[in-house]
């Protein structure tokens, strides 16, 4: 059992349930099942709004309900063990959004949407594309070869520190 994967079935947070050792297994599976998730996601011909965005949407969330509670117990019940699953959570997150920020099939579908459905978002959609795009950007999607291994290393880096 762990608190963690169980806190996603429950309206709140199994706070008094989750251990230290509930960490790393707990995102590493949750970090599983998203890989395959977005691998069938990507698998669309034509992606639409509510057929990826949704179900980015509740990656995040199931993401946010994993990681959230780890964040809110170290910075109020700080131990040996607990600070060093958050450390090494903070570490596999780090490497999770890069992950996902460099995932060029991921920038495609994106900006497969925002060029096939322009005409039926709303501005606030068309807005939020426009800002995905520009992450995406940033945070090195169009990088290649040594480039994007270098733009890694120094995202894990600052983790770290």
């Amino acid at each position: 059992m762990n608190a963690l994967i169980d806190g996603l079935k429950t309206p709140r947070p199994l706070f008094e349930q989750i251990e230290a050792d509930d960490v790393l297994p707990a995102l590493e599976q949750v970090m599983r099942e998203q890989r395959q998730s977005l691998a069938t996601l990507l698998q669309q011909e034509q992606p639409t709004w509510d057929s990826l965005f949704e179900p980015l949407s509740q990656m995040d969330n199931d993401l946010a309900r994993i990681w959230g509670p780890v964040t809110h117990i170290n910075a109020v019940c700080d131990s040996e063990a607990l600070r060093q699953a958050y450390q090494q959570g903070v570490q596999h997150i780090s490497a999770w959004h890069t992950e996902i920020a460099q995932n060029k099939a991921l920038f495609q579908a994106i900006k497969k949407v925002a060029d096939t459905q322009d005409d039926v978002l709303s501005d606030e959609q068309k807005a939020l594309l426009q800002q995905e795009m520009r992450d995406f950007r940033l945070s090195g999607s169009e990088l290649e070869g040594e480039d994007k291994h270098r733009f890694k290393e120094i995202r894990q880096r600052l983790s770290e520190l």
